[in-house]
């Protein structure tokens, strides 16, 4: 009675033989989370690169801009030889959450006076578009134009965004390193600037309309008569894939035609992730006949979930056997990551 043998538990008091827990004291097996420290089993959100769930966001814009550019992004502009200090104010200005347009467009300029380009917009019909190029304006017999993705289209997988100007702007960067040549970027409708016409219809359903491709032509011609171009090669990224694409098929002067994550198949695109039709828009499937004749490469990310390889080989598959376009898919590529990284290495076969 009264546990006579042992009372107060005198053979352990205390829990002397692990008081304090000794044998695991601060939990000493795994302190910090040392198994996965910094979420190393999904470091940059590695699950759902792209934002997956939300394929009409790529990069998923929204949620992850402050991780994105204040982790990931910030290592990318390392990377284009940008000065510490340039860095340090598109850093904070991210990390301090959702840029506002004119925080894009000041971060998008800081950008590209790094290397010693500037903003210019250009008086085209029946909206202005904005561009970047070397300044002073480089002459040269071929100029190769950089044209931008869809931006910031959607502020919430059913809501258009305000502005489309985008939060990342892959084609701005894979311009500035250019690897030889003259080079230019052109920005997609009312990216950077705001102008009158800018309806939310040029950057969700329209975005790929006859006076969207009748603008982006005519800023081609004044790119041109600014630096005494004669022949263009085009580079699309993303949305500006199909873009590039209408454009080389309604002009006489392009000699070349790459696109990076290209949108090709708008159509199939949209019926893929269960989006509204691109109702209003052009196909660049319909222009097969009029590109069989122009060299092309288009480059699509293994792990692309946004734009996947599948449409760009389906594009491809619609050509003649003899005349189809060469499609190289990049190992472990994503929709955003990493193209700026790795297109010093890319860049040769693309030109």
């Amino acid at each position: 009675p009264g546990n006579r043998r042992n009372p107060g538990n005198r053979r352990n008091p205390g829990n002397r033989r692990n008081p304090g827990n000794r044998r695991n004291p601060g939990n000493r097996r795994n302190p910090g989370n040392r198994r996965n420290p910094g979420n190393r089993r999904d470091p940059d959100n590695r699950r759902d690169p792209d934002n997956r769930r939300d394929p009409r966001n790529p990069g998923n814009q929204v949620n992850n801009v402050t991780h994105h550019t204040c982790g990931i992004a910030t290592m990318r502009l390392s990377r284009l030889f940008i000065s510490p200090v340039v860095l340090l104010v598109l850093g904070l200005a991210a990390c301090a959450g959702l840029l506002t347009p004119a925080e894009r467009s000041s971060s998008a300029a800081a950008l590209a006076a790094a290397s010693g380009w500037r903003m210019a917009v250009l008086d085209t019909a029946p909206f202005p578009l904005a561009a970047f190029l070397p300044d002073p304006a480089q002459a040269g017999e071929v100029l190769t134009v950089y044209i931008e993705g869809d931006g910031f289209a959607w502020a919430t997988p059913s809501e258009p965004s305000l502005d489309p100007t985008p939060l990342h702007p892959v084609a701005l960067q894979l311009a500035l390193q250019h690897p030889g040549g003259h080079a230019a970027y052109l920005a997609r409708p009312c990216q950077y600037i705001e102008a009158a016409d800018c309806a939310q219809a040029l950057w969700t359903h329209r975005r790929f309309a006859p006076e969207v491709i009748a603008a982006s032509s005519a800023a081609l011609d004044a790119l041109k008569a600014r630096t005494g171009a004669k022949r263009l090669v085009l580079v699309g990224y993303s949305g500006g894939g199909a873009v590039a694409a209408l454009l080389a098929a309604r002009r006489a002067d392009v000699v070349r035609l790459v696109t990076v994550a290209g949108n090709l198949e708008p159509r199939a695109w949209a019926a893929q992730h269960g989006a509204a039709p691109l109702t209003g828009s052009l196909e660049p499937a319909g222009e097969v006949a009029r590109l069989a004749a122009i060299p092309q490469i288009h480059f699509a990310g293994e792990r692309d979930s946004v734009v996947p390889p599948a449409l760009a080989q389906a594009f491809a598959a619609r050509f003649p056997a003899g005349q189809r376009p060469q499609v190289r898919v990049v190992p472990g590529q994503a929709h955003v990551c990493c193209w700026a990284e790795h297109w010093a290495e890319l860049a040769p076969a693309a030109f």
